[in-house]
């Protein structure tokens, strides 16, 4: 049994929110989520911050046969211990995970930070690759200058200290399903996609807006794949649009 560290922080009084999930994206941990979690606190909804199975603190397990299913269902094993329906919020591979669990139901809506655009066939011709990857194998440095890390033109120093204090080992079993393609039927609850414009590090066409799965879509021009989560130039904008979404769906 997979022992899986959830960070949990609720607001001072109860105030009727729904709770919510948030799920990281691949090679990293909880700590991306640092001012999103602080941000939803103080606007009244109790949170849990995942790590998944074999990232941040929850425990080790074989990244090499470790699918994205089985993250999927770490993150529904948490919604099942809530009394009440959640709000899944992931990034990147995580907004993916998202993307996935909610369409499964059970979830009261879906927020998707830069997930995997969505597919309409399987690629059969990639093969499923059972090995793990290290930060360093993409070319993150886990000491030294935070600076060096790459894809985050619009971090500071600071923000990119707390990027490389996520960075673990990822499965490259998951990766080769993300580039197979995972098809996904419906979305039964609300959706809200989100896309950084700054640099290419995941394209934006299709979209799950495009294609009528996303009730909204928020297009931040100036922040990259990694600003979506940790740039507090762009978070003051983006962080209430998504709340304000949040009351109006939920």
């Amino acid at each position: 049994m997979t022992t899986l560290s959830v960070t949990t922080q609720l607001p001072t009084e109860p105030t009727g929110k729904p709770p919510v999930i948030f799920v990281h994206g691949a090679g990293t941990s909880g700590a991306v989520w640092t001012f999103w979690q602080k941000a939803f606190v103080a606007a009244g909804w109790p949170t849990y911050n995942l790590d998944l199975r074999g990232h941040g603190e929850s425990g080790p397990v074989d990244l090499s046969h470790t699918s994205i299913f089985d993250y999927v269902a770490d993150v529904n094993d948490v919604a099942g211990q809530l009394k009440v329906a959640p709000v899944v919020i992931g990034w990147s591979m995580g907004g993916h995970i998202a993307v996935i669990a909610a369409s499964q139901g059970g979830y009261a809506a879906c927020v998707a930070l830069d997930p995997d655009p969505p597919v309409d066939k399987i690629n059969e011709s990639v093969d499923f690759v059972y090995e793990k990857y290290s930060p360093q194998d993409i070319g993150y440095v886990l000491d030294g200058d935070p600076d060096l890390l790459q894809g985050m033109p619009d971090l500071t120093t600071d923000e990119r200290r707390i990027a490389q204090s996520s960075l673990c080992s990822e499965s490259e079993l998951m990766g080769s399903e993300r580039r197979r393609g995972i098809l996904i039927d419906e979305m039964p609850c609300p959706m809200l996609e989100i896309l950084g414009g700054l640099d290419n590090y995941y394209p934006t066409e299709p979209s799950y807006h495009g294609i009528g799965m996303a009730n909204r879509q928020i297009y931040v021009s100036e922040s990259s794949h990694w600003g979506l989560m940790l740039n507090r130039r762009e978070l003051p904008t983006l962080l209430p649009q998504v709340l304000d979404w949040l009351d109006e769906n939920v």
